[in-house]
């Protein structure tokens, strides 16, 4: 937007620059100056959207366009020199004006180049934007190279497809029809966007595909090859077909509600009918015959002699005498998911009456009869019908959809149905529970009990409520019910004081109605008519009890209503005179109930009202308010026996706007903004906003989380000083080191120890791995480090760790006990206080020998000393502990004080 903006500020500076060069120009200049201001004012003034915090949303705008490290795939260019100085945003206007003062018809390319918000030559994702307030946003695309292309666009949609050709531009077919292209290198092709996306979004990211071609069609299964009067024009439904793809892959579809069915890649497959060489209307009823299926893919036709469907028309039907209906015989009939699949049956009454399959309350029903030689359709739609005794019908009948059924093979639901006389009805009486609602709601007005009288003098009964039915009779919408023998009858509403007609569901404005229940095939057999009334609504003006929230211009405010809570109000009181838009949107998805919202003024009249009944069921009610005057708006459901949620809003169309500034501070990943914002609705002042670039982060050193050992790398973090976030960065591997507290080993035969007992120091994470010996005779070693003496000698032992170092250990081999040869580990002075104890723990040396440490005191009195090196204090004095292993001997000089 900013950018676009820029684009027509400089358009207009360009113009006065021309305007003063060439008086001659004044006039010309003069109006496409003021349509130039005018264009910058629509653009520079945003409509104020339901959410009233789209800052954020700007400023990740406003980042990317002043990062440059970012990159986008559609690039906005800023106009040249040599480009046209005036052009209008829409493609119609066709006068240009160039930078030598010259004017020229702009060709359909000008056009298009005029008025593009971006351009990309390569697939991905793009990022597109349209305009609330212009019907086509255009982008360039330019072919890389030869194939065929997709936007996988969902919503908005391509509005439209140009492409450039010797200099102008071609429409193609809208990609509403067809959304790819097939296209050389180099080609050019313009694509208009329009609307929002599912979102109400603007600005939105799509994807440019370069999709994989169809090669061939094979493998059609087509799934009923012979259709019986079974619909208005030729199924396709359930039919299959096997896709195969230049790169030799393939993929099978079924055509399920549509004539055309779209592969994973975007390929629409489309399937066609023709009649000895003559294509068919699929809107024209088919007549009996054969017919040739074919598919076209982009123009491409595939056909082969095997596909075709042969049809067959009531009038040329042949019915035989097994499928006869017989009453009280149980039938079990077949259908698909498919709708074009019926049983045919023939039915010959033995007494006149009233008919009806018991089992097939949802089946469809289609009855042919003779008359005058001509197949005539004497009832459709309903499971109930009317035969006379001798006189041969045709019934056509369709199983109803069974979720229940949907572990059958190939979709085939089965239903049993049994033909039932009906019992003839000879009166009813409506016995209502509820005569009063409310003005201008969609609800059943006819709510109650309904008792029937049949001919044998069984009663039955009828419940009214919200399971009403409508049918079409005489191009007349009636609602009907039905008995325990699918008898119908119509409910209806007559308004008194005008005598129109209503249905039993119905927004019914303020008055009194009388209610009609008859049987829908003897209108004779009616029930005792009778009477409700439909009320004004209350509101807080008439009735104070009621609830009312405080509303604020911009601000969302939810709401949820059902059967007991069936509307919410709010209220506003403007400062001054405004026109304002009372709208509401959906929180849930896939709703599919609709909103009401109606306006009211401080008398507590309704001033305005707004229902939109389109896909986004959502109103949106714009009204003129005058300052100083309360307002009431309400917030109900179209359905008031539902329950919804929903947000609405109110927001300024119209007024004056008060600025007052507005600042953002950055942080050290978000840049910040300062702005003049309107007090009243929120709107940002045009040329206001500036962006504070995001300070960075501010990192201390960096300290080891994960410490690191010989085998592995570390972690070392830093953290921001300011927002706390932190970064990981990797700790190198430690150096590897092991150290042995002797490089030989005196070992007696056959005496075993663990090597691993002269590692005094070793890098974290080492290990030994392996252990080898020079000579086996001399002495083993296992990869442990357990090492054995065989015989007197020497070999030499190497000890393997994980992370590659090697130690050799010498070891000589004696017949001999080893003796001590140091002892180490032991202090040479040690002071005690009275009662305290120390524990000598000395090392001896090697760790071969076999010889234990004695323990003496030369004055028990002052100190003793026990067999395991603990020493104990005993009084003031001093004495010498001996430590002594084999022939080696170590003093500790003790001091005792108190």
């Amino acid at each position: 937007m900013k950018s676009r903006t820029r684009k027509l500020a400089w358009l207009l500076s360009a113009t006065m620059v021309i305007t003063s060069v060439n008086p001659g120009m004044m006039a010309m200049a003069s109006e496409e100056t003021d349509v130039i201001e005018q264009m910058v004012e629509e653009t520079t003034d945003p409509v104020v959207e339901e959410e009233a915090v789209p800052v954020e949303e700007y400023l990740e705008e406003a980042e990317v366009s002043e990062d440059e490290e970012i990159e986008e795939e559609i690039t906005i260019a800023e106009p040249e020199e040599e480009q046209i100085l005036m052009a209008g945003e829409q493609l119609g206007e066709e006068i240009a004006v160039y930078a030598d003062g010259t004017q020229a018809e702009l060709s359909e390319v000008e056009k298009m180049e005029s008025v593009i918000k971006g351009t990309w030559d390569k697939t991905g994702t793009v990022t597109i934007q349209t305009d609330e307030n212009e019907e086509t946003s255009w982008y360039k695309f330019v072919v890389p190279e030869d194939g065929k292309y997709k936007v996988l666009q969902g919503n908005p949609e391509i509005y439209k497809l140009y492409k450039e050709s010797e200099g102008d531009a071609e429409e193609l077919i809208p990609a509403g029809d067809n959304d790819c292209i097939k296209a050389k290198k180099g080609e050019i092709y313009y694509f208009g966007f329009s609307g929002c996306n599912d979102d109400g979004q603007y600005t939105w990211e799509t994807e440019l595909k370069k999709m994989t071609e169809i090669a061939n069609i094979s493998n059609v299964q087509i799934f009923r090859t012979e259709l019986v009067a079974e619909k208005e024009d030729l199924g396709i439904e359930g039919t299959k077909i096997t896709l195969q793809y230049e790169d030799n892959t393939a993929e099978t579809l079924e055509f399920e509600d549509t004539n055309w069915v779209e592969d994973s890649n975007g390929n629409y497959v489309k399937a066609c009918f023709s009649k000895d060489g003559e294509d068919i209307d699929e809107d024209n009823d088919p007549e009996t015959g054969e017919y040739d299926l074919y598919f076209t893919i982009d123009g491409q036709k595939y056909t082969s002699d095997d596909w075709k469907i042969t049809y067959t028309d009531i009038e040329h039907a042949t019915f035989v005498d097994e499928k006869q209906l017989k009453v009280g015989e149980n039938k079990n009939i077949s259908s698909s998911k498919y709708w074009s699949m019926y049983d045919w049956y023939t039915f010959k009454p033995e007494q006149t009456g009233r008919y009806y399959f018991s089992g097939a309350d949802d089946a469809d029903l289609y009855v042919w009869q003779k008359i005058d030689g001509t197949l005539m359709k004497i009832a459709y739609s309903s499971n109930v019908f009317k035969a006379e005794k001798g006189i041969t019908y045709y019934v056509a009948i369709q199983g109803a959809f069974n979720e229940y059924y949907e572990d059958k093979a190939e979709d085939i639901y089965e239903q049993d149905v049994t033909l039932v006389f009906s019992e003839n009805v000879t009166g009813i009486k409506i016995q209502p529970t509820k005569t009063e609602f409310y003005e201008r709601v969609y609800e059943p007005h006819v709510v109650g009990t309904a008792e029937v009288t049949y001919a044998s003098g069984e009663p039955g009964t009828i419940e009214l409520k919200n399971e009403y039915r409508t049918d079409w009779v005489d191009d007349e919408q009636i609602d009907y019910v039905t008995d325990q023998y699918n008898n119908r009858y119509w409910v209806r509403l007559q308004k008194k004081d005008t005598g129109e007609w209503f249905l039993a569901h119905s927004r019914l404005e303020a008055g009194t109605y009388i209610v009609h229940m008859q049987l829908t095939d003897d209108t004779s057999i009616d029930a005792e008519p009778y009477e409700i009334t439909i009320k004004n609504w209350p509101t807080p003006v008439t009735d104070p009890t009621i609830p009312v929230t405080a509303m604020g211009l911009g601000k969302n405010y939810n709401v949820e209503v059902n059967e007991k809570n069936n509307s919410a109000w709010f209220k506003y009181t403007p400062q001054a005179d405004m026109t304002v838009r009372y709208q509401a949107r959906s929180t849930e998805t896939d709703s599919e109930y609709d909103t009401v919202g109606e306006i009211y003024d401080e008398s507590g009249i309704r001033v305005s009202e707004g229902d939109d009944t389109d896909d986004s069921m959502n109103f949106m009610v714009e009204y003129k308010l005058g300052a100083g005057r309360t307002y009431y708006f309400k917030a109900r459901l179209y359905e008031i026996f539902e329950t919804g949620k929903f947000l609405v809003s109110l927001n300024i169309v119209d007024h004056s706007h008060a600025y007052t500034e507005e600042r953002k501070e950055a942080t050290c990943t978000a840049a910040g903004y300062t702005q003049q914002k309107c007090n009243v609705c929120g709107e940002v002042k045009a040329g206001s906003y500036a962006v504070i670039p995001a300070k960075g982060h501010s990192f201390g050193n960096y300290q080891i989380t994960t410490q690191p050992t010989v085998l592995a790398e570390g972690v070392q973090t830093r953290t921001c000083t300011v927002c706390g976030y932190t970064e990981n960065a990797a700790a190198g591997k430690l150096a590897a080191n092991v150290t042995l507290s002797s490089s030989t080993l005196p070992l007696q035969v056959k005496q075993s120890v663990s090597l691993a007992k002269l590692i005094i120091a070793m890098t974290t994470g080492d290990r030994l791995v392996s252990c080898t010996t020079s000579n086996k005779k001399i002495a083993t070693v296992n990869n442990a480090g357990k090492v054995t003496g065989k015989k007197a000698g020497k070999a030499k032992i190497t000890m393997n760790f994980a992370s590659g170092l090697s130690k050799t250990v010498t070891v000589k081999v004696q017949k001999a006990k080893v003796a001590t040869s140091k002892i180490t580990n032991v202090p040479g002075k040690i002071t005690l206080k009275v009662k305290k104890t120390y524990k000598l723990s000395p090392v001896i040396a090697p760790i071969t020998t076999k010889d234990k440490a004695s323990y003496k005191s030369a004055n028990k009195k002052v100190a003793t000393v026990a067999k395991n090196g603990k020493i104990t204090a005993k009084k003031a004095g001093k004495t010498t502990i001996t430590v002594k292993v084999g022939k080696k001997t170590k003093k500790v000089k003790v001091t005792i004080t108190k």
